[in-house]
């Protein structure tokens, strides 16, 4: 099977929707009897609306050879749909979420006219396909939910390598501080501010708040109390940060027109045995599984976060099924080949 796949994120080394589409590629190559071919865009991210219209002309020349196309999100419809009228080759998409949610007339008004004649819609995560079924698309629809790669767990990385990396990187000494850890784009949805105000004051004194990632909300997070802002980290140092860190917390709030769709990181930190405290909220609870990968706790309730933090914290088994349970049931080959029997579905019609 000859696959298109076009995607306006892509990089080992970027962010979540960029690590997806190039782990899915790369998983895909893997399949049987599978050819696949990728035009992707590696800019900057701010650069990636042009895509759209740079690429059109080799994506058209490409779909002639492909039995199926695969967008990496919405905002490529207006290619799937020049596709579909002039090659007469079937399209899907990958939908995350905000790409349907974001509330802007113009990008609405963009979807109603390109979005909704497509041939199939992979939305990641049940919450994101409640969310398409408020957009009226012609479409077969089929949750997948993304994989995982372990490039992450090494359990010769030590608590010294981490006291290390803060004291020689960042002029923080710790001794015998909890530390808990954020990683992700500095963006209101995160709950970083919501934690720091309502649940970080009262936790026990020696408990700290390692940020990993940079964003809108750095300017209102500095400065704080017990908070500690890392900016972008190196692969090398969140490798040690996930391997050595005492709990990995994901306290998103709800936030009207911007949703979590999945959550890669919190699977990340699973796969290293860290125990996983994180919102019950949008797309989370597809990608973290209450007591068996980490912690499900209710958006916006600081008495359960500080309960949970303060009780549940030390106890070994929260992440003694972590590692196991992640690599059974967030598997990329199991996730490349539900997506490739769904193309061949459409494929065939």
């Amino acid at each position: 099977m000859n696959i298109l796949y076009i995607t306006r994120a892509y990089g080992q080394h970027g962010g979540g929707m960029e690590r997806l589409s190039f782990e899915l590629a790369r998983e895909l190559k893997q399949q049987a009897n599978v050819d696949i071919t990728v035009l992707a865009h590696v800019g900057a991210r701010a650069t990636s609306p042009f895509f759209v219209f740079t690429i059109t002309p080799r994506a058209l020349a490409a779909a002639r050879k492909s039995d199926a196309i695969l967008l990496g999100d919405p905002m490529l419809s207006l290619v799937g749909w020049l596709i579909t009228l002039f090659i007469h080759k079937p399209v899907a998409v990958i939908v995350h979420g905000l790409d349907i949610t974001f509330n802007n007339w113009l990008y609405k008004l963009y979807l109603r006219l390109f979005f909704r004649n497509l041939d199939a819609y992979f939305p990641i995560s049940q919450s994101v396909n409640t969310n398409l079924e408020h957009v009226p698309v012609r479409g077969r629809r089929a949750v997948i939910t993304p994989g995982i790669s372990d490039r992450f767990y090494d359990p010769s990385i030590t608590r010294g390598d981490l006291l290390e990396l803060l004291l020689t990187t960042y002029n923080l000494q710790l001794t015998n501080q909890k530390i808990l850890l954020t990683v992700g784009r500095l963006v209101h949805r995160k709950g970083h501010a919501w934690f720091i105000k309502n649940v970080l004051p009262h936790l026990p004194e020696n408990y700290v708040y390692l940020i990993a990632g940079d964003g809108p909300e750095r300017e209102r997070l500095k400065g704080k109390e017990r908070v500690i802002l890392l900016g972008k980290v190196s692969d090398q140092q969140l490798k040690i940060l996930y391997n050595t860190v005492d709990a990995f917390i994901q306290p998103n709030i709800p936030v009207s027109g911007d949703v979590e769709g999945f959550g890669l990181v919190m699977l990340e930190a699973a796969l290293c045995n860290r125990p996983v405290f994180a919102s019950h909220i949008d797309g989370i609870p597809d990608a973290i599984h209450d007591g068996h990968s980490g912690r499900l706790l209710p958006p916006s309730n600081a008495q359960a976060w500080i309960q949970a933090l303060t009780h549940e914290l030390p106890a070994p088994q929260l992440r003694k099924e972590a590692r196991a349970y992640t690599h059974t049931h967030h598997s990329w080959p199991g996730a490349a080949g539900k997506l490739l029997n769904q193309l061949k579905i459409i494929a065939r019609q």
